[in-house]
């Protein structure tokens, strides 16, 4: 009996602040290849689904839970497709050095305790996504010498902290784009070859 392998699953984080321009360029081309190559994808378009970035606590909640379907439909699907993702792609554009609020408002919402993170009590958090993978692009722009010597990679790197280590996501792949604002289309043709590569890459890890 021949059992047929499970497809990668992979899930689209796309935090912008607009609904046209490089970025959605970029979002609908990782999507369109991981559709192309055979792979399950879903798509969380913050901006277009109308996400509510705003983490809101009660008063004797001191962490965040799973958001509940009845409080939020929207936040509760995106947490259950946390769960269902092997591999969950990042997009974002660089502003201030980091990612635009409605992003960080997804991962005040999304990974928190019970999907992401399990809290020790006077410990550190232990991370629940130590099976899944995960692929950061970034968009600057800047140029990657002011990127990498004045800010020594700050953007990439509160991710790698702050996000990555304590859930246990397991990074694949840094991506970034300097110079967006004046990008030639041949950088951008080469930028997507290496995103592709990357892509693939993740999905035999």
């Amino acid at each position: 009996m021949v059992v047929e392998e499970r497809k990668k699953r992979f899930l689209v984080v796309f935090g912008h602040g607009r609904r046209t321009g490089l970025g959605c360029e970029l979002r609908d081309f990782v999507c369109d290849e991981l559709a192309q190559a055979g792979f399950l994808c879903r798509l969380h378009d913050l901006l277009e689904d109308g996400f509510d970035p705003v983490l809101r606590l009660g008063k004797d909640e001191m962490v965040a839970g799973a958001p509940r379907k009845s409080d939020d439909p929207l936040a509760h699907s995106y947490a259950e497709d946390v769960q269902w993702a092997d591999i969950i792609v990042f997009l974002h554009p660089v502003w201030w050095f980091s990612m635009p609020a409605i992003l960080k408002g997804w991962v005040d919402r999304i990974l928190v305790e019970g999907i992401a993170i399990a809290q020790d009590e006077g410990g550190s958090p232990k991370g629940l996504l130590g099976d899944k993978g995960a692929v950061l692009v970034q968009t600057f722009g800047t140029n990657s010498l002011i990127e990498k010597t004045v800010f020594r990679g700050l953007a990439q790197k509160a991710w790698k902290k702050a996000i990555f280590l304590p859930t246990g996501l397991a990074v694949h792949a840094y991506l970034r784009l300097h110079g967006c604002h004046d990008l030639e289309q041949e950088d951008l043709n080469a930028f997507k070859f290496k995103l592709k590569k990357a892509l693939l890459l993740a999905a035999s890890s």
